[in-house]
């Protein structure tokens, strides 16, 4: 397949979460694709993949999660009290955050806050809501929460300060993630509406992004600022262990939203990626 961009001018090694084989994969893309495999390992299903230093990253379960070494995917500690969690994130002051859709003895959105320990520290409820994938925290301490079409940014009392919903024709494009950047505007990874989504104060809709039709836009799903200003991006290409041979799922784009890098994955040990990361990139890779 041959790209309106640029081949790669230097090697990257990233992690990137295999949601259609159940791993996740270590990877060296400036090495040619039957070498580029550092390590992979089996990881359980859930949702979200966070470097949190030491050579740590953090990946949500069924019931919790994981923390496992980026040095060779090892299992570091498990934390498994919390059945029906759907995705978690490690925050700045060492607690996890867990986030769950009817759960808790609550109806509706349910974020729980566990302590270093892996206790729990507090609960936040969001009633009304029928689907919820990743929550991220803001400068302001608000979080910011995915509701199917809609997305929102919510209190720590579970009030609703502002709605919104994203652009295109997809009746469930399944929203998969949200990040207030430093200029104040909310960027969307639209899921179903396969594209990167820009809204500015109260949601209002800026622009947005896909593409090119070479990569087979499909469902954007977990992305990452790197520290250049771009967007790291995984674009998933559906559920079954053998869909590595469709579109290319990790792309690169510029904050203007062109298409400036791309890994073609390599169909002989990946399906379907999910969650991607950068080493060596700064910060807590929210």
């Amino acid at each position: 397949m041959t790209l309106p961009i640029p081949a790669p001018s230097s090697s990257r090694i990233i992690i990137v979460r295999d949601e259609g084989k159940l791993r996740l994969h270590c990877i060296d893309t400036g090495k040619p694709a039957d070498q580029a495999l550092l390590w992979s390992v089996p990881s359980p299903a859930g949702r979200d993949l966070q470097l949190v230093g030491g050579d740590r990253l953090v990946i949500g379960t069924g019931d919790g999660f994981e923390e496992r070494s980026t040095k060779d995917g090892s299992l570091l500690k498990a934390e498994t009290r919390y059945p029906g969690t759907l995705a978690a994130l490690r925050l700045a002051n060492g607690g996890t955050l867990l986030t769950g859709l009817d759960w808790q003895d609550l109806k509706g959105i349910v974020l729980v806050e566990l302590t270093p320990a892996g206790d729990v520290k507090r609960r936040i409820h969001i009633p009304g809501f029928e689907y919820v994938r990743l929550v991220r925290p803001t400068p302001q301490g608000t979080w910011l929460v995915t509701a199917n079409r809609e997305f929102f940014e919510a209190d720590d009392s579970g009030k609703i300060l502002w709605r919104s919903r994203v652009e295109g024709e997809v009746t469930d494009p399944h929203v998969w993630k949200l990040l207030r950047l430093d200029n104040g505007e909310t960027l969307v990874a639209a899921g179903y509406a396969a594209s990167l989504q820009w809204f500015g104060p109260g949601g209002k809709f800026l622009r947005s992004v896909t593409g090119p039709a070479e990569v087979h836009p499909f469902f954007f799903c977990d992305f990452r600022l790197l520290a250049n200003g771009n967007i790291l991006l995984a674009n998933w290409q559906g559920h079954g262990e053998n869909l590595g041979a469709q579109g290319v799922q990790i792309l690169e784009y510029s904050p203007a939203g062109q298409l400036v890098w791309h890994w073609h994955q390599n169909p002989a040990y990946v399906s379907s990626l999910q969650a991607v990361v950068a080493l060596g990139e700064p910060g807590m890779n929210l």
